[in-house]
């Protein structure tokens, strides 16, 4: 299985002129054997999904329970080495009103720990491609910021595409070739030490 894996995530309500751009990039780094983690939600992960699956890529897609708050959906191999409960903890201690999240809000949460470190637990991804807006004090909004919150202090590159103009597509491929050819190599190299 791979080593290098990257988070494609963001908000249900991304706009329409960067899905595409979600598209085209899980398509690029599925081409180049980079491993897609995701949520399955509508919007920027189903994006990223499409252009990955596009080439055939390696994913690994985490569903949250339904509303009933059911146990999280099991990864494609079929296996959560990683608990639940402390996927839970680290939502709640990460999370701004982490004690006070409703059963569903903590599911939805929790899955953010595995898009982020796999389903061992133990396997982070090197950077997150996402869209997610910022309040009016620059805090990251919504499920996609609980992830991003949990990224920076993790020390997790974020690319955030709110930050780029739609229109300018073949700059954004550009960085993404970029932080992917150096992550490759940086792997290439520790593969023979």
């Amino acid at each position: 299985m791979t080593k290098l894996w990257y988070a494609g995530i963001g908000s249900r309500e991304t706009p329409p002129a960067y899905l595409g751009m979600m598209q085209s990039i899980g398509c690029e780094l599925g081409k180049t054997g980079w491993g897609l983690r995701s949520g399955a939600a509508k919007g920027a992960d189903t994006a990223f999904e499409i252009g990955c699956s596009t080439v055939m890529g390696i994913k690994q897609i985490f569903y949250a329970g339904d509303i009933g708050v059911n146990q999280l959906t099991q990864a494609p191999n079929g296996d959560y080495r990683g608990s639940v409960a402390v996927c839970k903890l680290v939502a709640r201690a990460v999370h701004p009103n982490g004690r006070n999240l409703s059963p569903q809000a903590l599911e939805l949460h929790a899955r953010n720990t595995y898009q982020l470190l796999g389903p061992d637990l133990n396997t982070p991804v090197k950077f997150v491609v996402c869209y997610c807006t910022k309040d009016d004090k620059g805090h990251y909004m919504g499920g996609t910021g609980q992830a991003l919150r949990m990224a920076l202090l993790l020390n997790i590159p974020i690319m955030n595409l709110a930050d780029y103009n739609p229109t300018d597509k073949e700059v954004l491929l550009g960085h993404i070739r970029h932080v992917s050819r150096f992550h490759t190599e940086v792997l290439k190299e520790e593969d023979f030490k």
